[in-house]
């Protein structure tokens, strides 16, 4: 017997202003990161000892959040292998700063958890080339904007928060770029 049921999908107009707006959300968050660490830096070392130390910390769950439903509403308007393999890699290891962040608002040590930050920052990077590579192949972005968003992670993530500050200001630009140059479907 057949099923007669239908798959709704949500139309190609309708998702790319749900990416733009996402990307612009992300692009907030992001710059607010970097207000932060201007205004009111965190201590050096590995203790959380200010007040500023745990507002940093505390916006990493958004800072990388908004990372995650950037890639999620990106990955929804493409197909192809390379691009879901990269949106997996990416999504799980961005989801691994979560735990982190916990851990170091919970004990006051940053480091609290070892290596599990520096593993995320090295799969994110990777999955977000792998998932640039993909977006590249499926002419989701336009040809430039797909190394834009490793590179921006690269030189504005948690990496370069640790030498920069307000270095999130570069991956706020990026959001910023990419979601005024989303290709519209109707062109």
């Amino acid at each position: 017997m057949t099923s007669l049921a239908t798959t709704v999908s949500t139309p190609v107009p309708v998702r790319r202003r749900r990416a733009r707006a996402t990307l612009l959300t992300a692009a907030a968050v992001a710059a607010a990161c970097a207000l932060i660490d201007l205004l009111a830096p965190p201590s050096s070392g590995s203790h959380l000892s200010t007040a500023a130390d745990y507002a940093f910390t505390a916006l990493l769950f958004p800072f990388v959040l908004a990372t995650i439903a950037v890639i999620t509403l990106l990955h929804r308007m493409q197909d192809g292998r390379l691009g879901k393999a990269g949106y997996i890699a990416a999504s799980v290891a961005l989801a691994a700063f979560i735990p982190c962040g916990i851990d170091s608002l919970a004990t006051g040590n940053a480091q609290a958890l070892g290596p599990v930050y520096i593993l995320a920052i090295l799969g994110s990077l990777a999955g977000l080339i792998l998932f640039a590579i993909g977006s590249f192949r499926a002419r989701l972005l336009p040809r430039w904007a797909g190394p834009l968003l490793p590179l921006a992670w690269l030189l504005g993530g948690p990496l370069a928060t640790g030498a920069v500050r307000g270095a999130t200001l570069i991956l706020a630009a990026a959001y910023t770029v990419i979601a005024l140059t989303l290709p519209d479907p109707e062109s």
